[in-house]
């Protein structure tokens, strides 16, 4: 299965996995250029505005249980589909576009 995701500014999508698949993708195809400066500007601990977070395992001081990537357009990411993985909210204006596919192995 596949689809289009158009997000607008204040959306996001909670952690989650995907099933009745083995793996799950998604090619970010347009990133606004303002969410790219609310980035830029971004104090915190978090991954920040409008980036994609991928979470393995219990939080633990002697592991890296989680990545983090703000996404250019062009990029693409193939994962297991039980990897968590979640997207963190913007403010920006502009609509950020990917399209996201899941599949299953035979």
């Amino acid at each position: 299965s596949a689809w289009v995701n158009f997000m607008k500014a204040g959306e996001f999508n909670p952690p989650h996995i995907h099933t009745n698949c083995d793996f799950s993708s998604v090619l970010f195809v347009k990133i606004p250029e303002k969410l790219r400066e609310e980035h830029k500007k971004f104090v915190g601990s978090s991954a920040g505005p409008g980036a994609i977070s991928f979470l393995y395992g219990d939080a633990r001081t002697d592991s890296i249980s989680h990545k983090d990537f703000l996404p250019e357009e062009g990029d693409f990411f193939m994962f297991p589909a039980n990897l968590t993985h979640y997207v963190s909210p913007f403010i920006s204006a502009g609509d950020r576009i990917s399209v996201s596919a899941n599949f299953r192995l035979k």
